[in-house]
């Protein structure tokens, strides 16, 4: 079980690096980004690289095309603009039949696509259904461009929320390969490699003032770029508490030419605290259906009356940590809070196994005879077996 456990977690972990980022980089070399780089031959192109200065990854094409998810465009970039990085339109004209075609290396998405193998296209005169779905609808006509969480916090003990955004932007280090002209020439195009930077933009909110004002706004530009985020936060009392939302924007402006990646946000994140005075969580359970409900609904809330949600994502999956009481504890207002609530882009949850046998303390399996709840057997106490049964079940 161990084993399937552990391959389960490298399956996460690679599905993670792949469609989010970073690159766990295993035995990095380490390169100087302060300036131009210059490498000596495709090997060492070929090799993984970390930024000296702070040992974050270094990547050797965009990282608009290695990341697919977790990334927040500037707004008002529509999906059907792309932004052409002159370097990736080169990658094969480096080694040509002189000298070695790269072939991908195994932490690089592929950049280019063969036309003949890949192109996708549609008959002018198909009535094909995905002809007919595309153009009906504008609302995913956007790239995403924010993320946002919808919470309820206790409002007479909660002091202040804490908001906090991670991720990361890249900037842009140009590099040179060889000396040879046939690999590079004085009249090609720059080519530049990515190193990462982290981002972390911190605010604090009295709940005083989201109770009392309409919206709330704070503008960051990070240090050393053009890359603006923008953090906005809306509250509305109800009875069961202060309904709070806060949302993260990508408020930097476009630049096209290959520019685009310097001001996009990568592996975003989004987590929101809040505590009283005693550093008790004061986040209760959100209220998502919200006024009467029909008898499914009431259904479900029964069966699941132990597991709560206590944000909704916008953009993102919420997460949270449970205060899960134990065996045999009745579920009290103190199960019903937690500290902390966390928008990310790749959600993972673990379900536990679920078994029809139920075993005794002896350790037999537990069985009623279908015989028996006909009354096909005398002498047997139905009742019995069915409240054993009952008692049992998890």
């Amino acid at each position: 079980m161990d084993n399937h456990i552990k391959n389960r977690n490298i399956i996460i972990n690679n599905l993670k690096m792949g469609l989010v980022g970073p690159y766990e980089l295993e035995n990095p070399v380490p390169t100087n980004t302060e300036g131009h780089v210059y490498l000596k031959d495709y090997d060492e192109f070929a090799q993984p690289k970390a930024d000296l200065a702070n040992n974050e990854e270094i990547l050797m094409y965009s990282p608009l095309n290695e990341y697919g998810s977790g990334t927040l465009y500037p707004e008002g970039t529509r999906l059907e603009e792309e932004d052409t990085e002159p370097e990736e339109q080169e990658v094969d004209e480096l080694f040509t039949d002189d000298g070695p075609r790269p072939s991908i290396p195994e932490r690089a998405t592929i950049q280019n696509y063969s036309e003949e193998s890949n192109d996708v296209s549609l008959d002018s005169d198909a009535d094909s259904p995905l002809e007919l779905d595309i153009g009906l609808s504008s609302a995913y006509s956007y790239k995403p461009s924010s993320i946002g969480l919808s919470f309820t916090v206790n409002p007479e003990p909660t002091t202040e929320i804490f908001i906090t955004v991670t991720g990361a932007r890249y900037t842009r280090i140009p590099y040179t390969i060889g000396t040879d002209t046939n690999i590079q020439s004085p009249t090609s195009r720059q080519r530049f490699m990515w190193a990462r930077k982290p981002v972390e933009i911190k605010w604090s909110i009295p709940i005083k003032d989201v109770t009392k004002q309409d919206i709330l706004r704070h503008n960051e530009t990070i240090e050393n770029s053009k890359l603006q985020i923008s953090l906005i936060v809306k509250g509305r009392v109800t009875d069961h508490g202060t309904i709070v939302t806060v949302s993260a924007i990508n408020n930097s402006a476009k630049e096209w030419g290959g520019g685009l990646a310097l001001n996009c946000l990568f592996q975003t994140s989004l987590t929101i605290q809040a505590t009283n005075q005693n550093e008790i969580g004061q986040i209760v359970p959100y209220n998502e259906l919200g006024g009467d409900s029909n008898p499914e609904d009431q259904s479900l809330q029964l069966l699941y009356r132990n597991k709560k949600t206590f944000a909704v994502g916008h953009g993102c999956a919420a997460q949270w940590q449970e205060n899960i009481p134990s065996e045999g504890v009745v579920i009290s207002e103190e199960h019903l809070r937690v500290t902390e609530v966390t928008g990310i882009p790749m959600p993972v949850y673990e379900t536990q196994n679920i078994s029809p046998t139920i075993l005794t303390e002896d350790g037999d399996e537990l069985s009623i005879s279908m015989a028996e709840l006909a009354g096909l057997r005398k002498d047997t106490n139905t009742t019995s077996s069915l409240n054993d049964l009952l008692s049992r079940y998890e």
